[in-house]
């Protein structure tokens, strides 16, 4: 291993592969802007294309083998809920990145510099459960990014899927006063088991 600011560990930061090594998720300056469709497609390559039904069991198979969870407190297995949406009828594949976690910018940093990869996500994760349709619930900060990174995408007729982008609420309302409550019957009381 190079000694910290040698070339082959300045190689590693400024977002070039070493043999045997993925490539960076965030490569390149801090400062850089987003990552255009040429740029991402010169780097990670295009996405898997024409997934028949048997392909599409093969791949979530691989996420169980791969031990690919959630990224909620929970962590379930991804594959689970891949195969029980695929399952359903008429699925469409919500992609939240509007992260109600305070003083957490993971989400937009990663959508206001690579947002294809996003996308990438989302249109494959609907190509694996059958949906013809991504929903990307996005932060008001990065709605223009996503916006048009979609929109290149769909000039370069790249996704087999619709995509569409939603501005999230300004806020995380779950739990709040304001937060939705559960249904009342008209002469009950309300629920306290929910």
């Amino acid at each position: 291993m190079p000694a910290a600011g040698s070339s082959g560990h300045a190689a590693a930061l400024d977002g070039t592969r070493r043999p045997g090594t993925l490539p960076r998720l965030l490569p390149g300056s801090p400062a850089a802007g987003p990552v255009g469709l040429a740029g991402h497609l010169a780097r990670y390559g295009p996405s898997p294309s024409a997934l028949g039904r048997q392909r599409r069991r093969e791949l979530i198979a691989e996420a169980g083998r791969a031990g690919l969870t959630g990224r909620g407190g929970a962590g379930f297995p991804a594959a689970g809920k891949l195969a029980a949406v695929a399952a359903g009828r008429a699925p469409v594949v919500i992609a939240n990145g509007t992260e109600g976690e305070p003083a957490s910018a993971k989400d937009k940093v990663l959508m206001a510099r690579s947002p294809h990869l996003i996308l990438d996500g989302a249109v494959l994760a609907a190509e694996l459960v059958g949906a013809r349709e991504a929903v990307l619930v996005v932060h008001h900060r990065v709605r223009e990014i996503m916006d048009e990174a979609a929109a290149e995408r769909r000039r370069a007729h790249l996704d087999r899927v619709r995509v569409t982008i939603r501005t999230a609420a300004d806020r995380f309302t779950g739990g709040g006063p304001r937060s939705p409550q559960p249904p009342r019957h008209r002469d009950s009381q309300p629920r306290s088991d929910l």
